[in-house]
Order: structure tokens, then C-alpha cells, then sequence
């Protein structure tokens, strides 16, 4: 490139540099309720979709404290097999139990569950203005401030927002009731820096 070019760049990245940096940072926590020491367990599950079979003869005991990652190639069956534990989706064969005391919180990876004509504070407290977490109130706007949504984006409909502020609602929708399982379908896609780091 030419020098001319080299240092105008240079100038526009000090620019940028010398700028004030706005900190932001997210606060992702759950309500647990209490669990038995058996969470879920898998017995010689298969299911499909549309006549293909996606999972074959899965087993799998899911125990308190214990965290599970699915990989593997688009359309595979982990959506699949995660719905299949939820109910949401038939076996074909075996069974799938959850523990007595489990309560599950699953956030789909379509972030389905939200009302676009509805304002971010709407479809998360669903009419209630406290949220309870661990024992403790919280009143909604605290809780929504935790997901990075400040006073005025509480009142912005679902429908007018971008994709990483989606899966934030749909996230502090999921996680605002007691639970003891998180079932996850592509927690980051579209998320920011710091809400992935509150995540993790």
C-alpha cells in the first residue's frame, strides 16, 4: 500500500485508541432448586426426523454438578436429541427419565417463546414486575439491567431488535425461573464479548 494510505490508518486507529472505553459487562446467574443426584438419564435412545434416524442407541446418566457439550456437524440430531430430552420430540426407541426434583430450562436455538409486538420487559416478566432469584426479589428492571438492557431498550418491542439483543431476552427469559437444568441449543450465536464472558 502506499505510505499516504499507511499513515492515514495509523491515525485512524490512534484515534480510536486515545477514545474513552464504555465498560459493559453482563451478570448471568441462575435460580437453582434443589435436585436429586440423578438429573437425567438416557437409555438406549433413538430418534429421528422425517424417516432419517439422526441418533442411534444413545445412553447417558446426567448426574448434580455435571455439564455435557453435544458437537458434531450441522444436522446431525444434537437439536434433535436436546428436544427429545426435553419431551419435546418423540423417541423412537428407549426412554428418556428425568430425576424427580428436575426442573428444565431450555433455550432453543430459534429463540422461540418471544412476542415481537411485545417490549423486551413484557415478554421477560410476563405481567410480573420481581423476579425471584435464589430466595431473593429483584425487581425487573434490576434483573433486565444484568442482561444489558438499560431503561429505554426495556421498552423496545422484540421485534425491533437485532439478533445478539434476541437470544439476551430469550436467555433472561429462560434463566429467570428456578432450575436445576440448562439445556442450551447454540447459546452464542449472536451473543456480544460480554455476555459471552457472563455465560462462560
Amino acid at each position: 500500500k502506499s505510505r499516504s494510505r499507511v499513515e492515514r490508518a495509523e491515525q485512524v486507529i490512534d484515534s480510536l485508541a486515545s477514545r474513552p472505553k464504555k465498560e459493559r459487562s453482563a451478570n448471568v446467574s441462575i435460580s437453582n432448586t434443589r435436585a436429586g443426584s440423578s438429573i437425567a438419564e438416557v437409555d438406549g435412545v433413538t430418534v429421528g426426523i422425517g424417516g432419517a434416524t439422526l441418533v442411534r442407541d444413545a445412553t447417558l446418566r446426567l448426574s448434580k454438578g455435571e455439564r455435557l457439550a453435544l458437537v458434531g456437524p450441522n444436522g446431525c440430531g444434537k437439536t434433535t436429541f436436546l428436544r427429545a430430552l426435553t419431551g419435546a420430540h418423540p423417541v423412537e426407541t428407549g426412554t428418556v427419565r428425568l430425576g424427580k426434583n428436575t426442573t428444565v430450562a431450555y433455550l432453543d436455538q430459534e429463540r422461540s417463546g418471544l412476542d415481537d409486538d411485545k417490549s423486551v420487559a413484557a415478554n421477560v416478566g410476563e405481567g410480573a414486575a420481581v423476579i425471584e432469584l435464589g430466595g431473593q426479589e429483584l425487581d425487573l428492571r434490576s434483573y433486565l439491567e444484568r442482561f444489558l438492557f438499560s431503561g429505554p431498550h426495556q421498552r423496545a418491542l422484540v421485534g425491533e431488535l437485532s439478533g445478539g439483543e434476541r437470544a439476551r431476552v430469550a436467555l433472561a427469559k429462560v434463566l429467570k425461573s428456578g432450575t436445576n437444568l440448562v439445556i442450551l441449543d447454540e447459546p452464542t450465536n449472536d451473543l456480544d464479548v460480554a455476555m459471552l464472558s457472563s455465560l462462560e
